[in-house]
This record gives C-alpha cells, structure tokens and sequence, in this order.
C-alpha cells in the first residue's frame, strides 16, 4: 500500500502541485479581501474558503483520474504489483480525503488570522461540507468503476449527483416520512447525527466501489457497463431514482395524471440508457 502511494503521488506530483499553488492563490485572496476590503461584500470569501477549495481540488482531481483512463495507467500500474484494491484506495486518500483535510487546516489557520473568534464557527461549517464531499465523491467513484467510457461516466455521474445528492441536501423531507425528526438542521445533534448518517452512507457507497474495482478487467473500459450482471440494474436504477426524485418534488395532489406524467421523462431516460448499454454500436466516445 505504502508503495501505491508513493508511485502514484509521484506520477501526479505536477497535479498535486498545481492544486497547491492554486489553493495558496485562493488563501492571498480570501487574505486580501478580509483586511483591504473591510467595507465590500468580498470580504466574507473567506468564510467559504475551506469548502471552494475542498470543491475546486476535488474536480482537478476527478480530471485527472479521467486522464489517467485516457492514457491507460491503471495498465502500467498493475505491472508493478499494484493491485485494483491498492489503487482504489489510493486514490480515495490522496485526491479526496487529502484535499478536504489540508483545505479545512488551510481555513482554520486563516480563520485564527484573520477572524479568530469564529474558528469553531469555520470548523463545523468545515466538517458539514467536508462530508456532503465526501459523499459526493463517493458516488463518483462508484460510477468511475463501474463504468466503462468517459464521456458515459461523466454524464451518469451528474444524473447520480441530480437524483441521489438532491434529496440528501433536502433530508427534511425524510422527517415528513419516517416522523423521527432527526435530520432536521436546526439543532447541533440532529445536524451531527444528520452527517455521520451521511458520513455511513459515502462509505458503504467507497466499500462497495472498491469491491467492484477488484472485479473488473482492463479489457472492459471501452463497456458502457464494465460487470454485465450491473447492466439490467442500471437500467432499472435509471427509471427508478429519476422517477422518485421527480415525485418527492412534486407539490400538487397525487393523482393519477400526475403519475403518468412524471413517468415520461424517465421513461425517456431509460430507453436513452438501454440504448447504449445493450447496443454497443451506437455508443460515442472520445476515447482513443
């Protein structure tokens, strides 16, 4: 494990710098903005800096892991004795957790500098972000591993952010349902409680990704599906989620029009997906 991390860190050494230097740009400003700019509304960037900075290195690291696929280094890494499972992790640690820890230390050292009584303040808003990215990542990575070309993966992964991440960020509405009154935001322990539900979630979604990754095969990525017995659920999974978030979002009465209604659009969705999961001629790719 510790030779995974390693190689990779220093394989990406140039993106890992690039995320430095530019979160380092961003800590100038949000510096700049709190003591020269007191009066303008650009001052409270720095409230939110922990959370943009968490946000802008996990993209950088999401295109980098696109690449990786493009120039097939996940090949080359096997041939040195690094298993999927190794390289899941890997990646887990240095391009997810790695960037939410060190922005968040970032943030409270700025906080202590600039606005040291809010530092608990800056920690909680910190560690509520910090696991709604981890969540989120989680789902990505769940979706890089299971599916095949990138420009599938990208377009699943911002369906699965819309259906799955929406109701997570209105978890209210689970109250309504189960009348247990424990995500509500407007009490410390139900917020808490709220996150290491989350927290749970993201990594049962990570187990389940690294699993996964331990299954497929090199020779699977130009698949829109890369383990076959997953291409029947996605489908399914496709009309499902997309139907469901459309109904908990629906705010007139449940009638029968309604249903049918909120039914085409998925419907839609589904034959799009089946498409080009079971007829791999009509697939796109950019892939070469």
């Amino acid at each position: 494990m510790r030779q995974s991390m390693k190689l990779y860190f220093v394989i990406k050494k140039s993106q890992f710098t690039m995320a430095l230097l530019l979160g380092l740009l961003l800590a100038v400003v949000s510096l700049t903005s709190s003591f020269l700019w007191q009066n303008i509304t650009v001052k409270y960037f720095n409230e939110q800096f922990g959370p943009l900075v968490s946000s802008i290195w996990i993209l950088i690291a999401a295109a980098t892991v696109l690449n990786d696929q493009i120039k097939h280094l996940e090949t080359w890494l096997y041939t040195q004795n690094i298993s999927r499972k190794q390289l899941f992790i890997t990646r887990v640690i240095l391009l997810i957790i790695l960037p939410i820890l060190v922005s968040s230390l970032m943030d409270i050292i700025l906080t202590l500098i600039t606005h040291p009584n809010s530092v608990c303040d800056i920690i909680a808003n910190d560690a509520v972000s910090g696991v709604q990215l981890f969540f989120m990542a989680s789902v990505m990575a769940l979706v890089y591993t299971l599916i095949g070309p990138i420009w599938m993966k990208i377009m699943t992964a911002i369906f699965m952010l819309i259906v799955v991440i929406s109701p997570i960020l209105t978890v209210e509405k689970i109250d309504h349902i189960f009348h247990i009154k424990m995500f509500e935001h407007s009490d410390v322990l139900q917020t808490f409680l709220a996150n290491v539900v989350i927290l749970f979630l993201a990594l049962i979604v990570f187990i389940f990704a690294g699993y996964l990754s331990t299954k497929i095969s090199a020779d699977t990525i130009d698949n829109a599906v890369r383990l076959h017995y997953f291409r029947w659920p996605v489908v399914i999974f496709a009309f499902v989620s997309l139907f469901i978030t459309l109904m908990v979002g629906n705010r007139s009465s449940l009638t029968i029009e309604v249903v049918l209604n909120n039914m085409i659009l998925p419907a839609i969705i589904t034959v799009v997906t089946f498409v080009f999961v079971f007829k791999p001629k009509l697939k796109l790719t950019w892939d070469k």
